[in-house]
């Protein structure tokens, strides 16, 4: 059953490192083209278990829940942008290129944690396509909100560069069977040919509520700068030094376990310290080139006692945070909306049942819903509920 866990034991398919750098992925995502907030509420909006084009199954065996998506037809680059960027080929069938592709909602079908994934990219005879080809897959659950925005959980996501990841067999993310979910993918094709009946699989470990395993309960959490629901969460990089900040508070307390960064060219660092008395809690530097590019952005586990055990940086309920995001160009030039600044994580509460419950019906909820892709229709191309578009620079 689930618990506050004390240990990080187990062994993966990847260190814990490499799930926080994927938590960079998969947590983030209200921003967005601000577009009518005229949309249905989620419920409403996933009115079929699942999309044309998606496919699931459960191997119980392997404990893995499989997904298949496609076909997609992905023109090369060069016919993407001849076409105006409309991602969709001339016989109607929608391609991903440079897009957010359409939103493929279906029911988580098993009750259990879910601890890791593999993606693979096919053509339809099943041969193995270049993984760049994947520039992001988000998955997004409709029945959880975030921690410190009440908008929609992001309980998954990878870019071009996250390998597979398995949890440790002692953590894991909890999920419900029939919890409403989809997923969204963006595919980005410069092979110089155009690629016809794409498909995407992903193939999702979990443990079965059913077993004995004890598993300390973990969800992905999102700390922005400039995160305006419904808008980008992109600035402008100034010459010299400058920053940017915002204070939030969380509603249940709880330790997060491993943190990462994002950043953008010439980004210094970003920082999450306590808003009432000014300490730094956990500092995040940015590895930039002689030019000040950006090369990498520092990760941290929490640990104590050589390593072995788990020591969670602390976040109280109520108590006020700060996130900063600190720039330092060598320009002369400002740099329109060049700057992000963010961290992401994994958190466990102390109390999963105090994580407060989604709001359909709020102002967040409604305008992340009108951020996200175009559901697919029926007839395989991708159409808009409401009047939601395709959404904006965010991960």
């Amino acid at each position: 059953m689930g618990k506050r866990g004390r240990w990080l034991g187990g062994s993966g398919r990847v260190s814990m490192r490499a799930y926080v750098v994927l938590a960079l992925f998969g947590v983030g995502g209200c921003a967005g083209p601000r577009m009518s907030t005229s949309v249905a509420p989620p419920h409403a909006l996933l009115a079929r278990a699942e999309a044309p084009g998606l496919r699931l199954a459960v191997d119980e065996a392997a404990r893995e829940v499989v997904v298949d998506m496609g076909p997609f037809e992905v023109p090369d680059m060069g016919y993407a942008a001849h076409a105006g960027g409309s991602g969709v080929m001339p016989d109607g069938t929608p391609a991903t290129h440079g897009h957010a592709g359409p939103l493929m909602p279906f029911e988580w079908p098993v009750e259990g944690w879910l601890r890791g994934f593999q993606v693979r990219v096919t053509d339809a005879e099943g041969n193995e396509l270049p993984r760049r080809i994947l520039h992001h897959l988000i998955g997004v659950n409709f029945d959880r909100r975030q921690l410190a925005y009440p908008a929609l959980e992001r309980f998954f996501g990878i870019g071009t560069e996250t390998e597979d990841v398995e949890l440790p067999s002692s953590i894991g993310v909890p999920m419900a069977e029939g919890q409403q979910l989809a997923f969204y993918a963006s595919l980005h094709n410069d092979t110089g040919v155009d690629l016809h009946r794409v498909y995407v699989r992903v193939a999702m470990d979990y443990t079965p509520r059913a077993s004995r395993d004890e598993v300390t309960e973990v969800l992905p959490v999102y700390f922005d700068t400039d995160n305006r629901i419904g808008d980008s969460n992109m600035w402008d990089v100034h010459p010299g030094r400058s920053e940017r900040a915002w204070e939030f508070t969380v509603p249940v307390s709880g330790g997060l376990l491993g943190v990462t960064g994002h950043l953008h060219d010439y980004g210094e660092h970003v920082r999450i310290e306590d808003a009432a008395t000014g300490r730094v809690l956990v500092k995040l530097d940015g590895r930039r080139d002689e030019a000040g590019r950006l090369e990498a952005v520092e990760t941290r586990i929490f640990r104590k006692w050589l390593g072995l055990r788990s020591n969670p940086l602390r976040l109280e309920a109520g108590r006020p945070y700060r996130i900063v995001g600190v720039y330092d160009s060598p320009l002369e030039e400002t740099v329109v909306d060049g700057a992000m600044a963010h961290i992401v994580g994994i958190f466990a509460p102390d109390d999963m049942s105090l994580w407060p419950a989604l709001d359909p019906d709020s102002e967040w909820v409604r305008l992340d819903l009108s951020a996200l892709p175009g559901r697919l229709g029926e007839n395989g191309q991708g159409t808009p509920d409401g009047e939601g578009g395709h959404g904006g620079h965010h991960h």
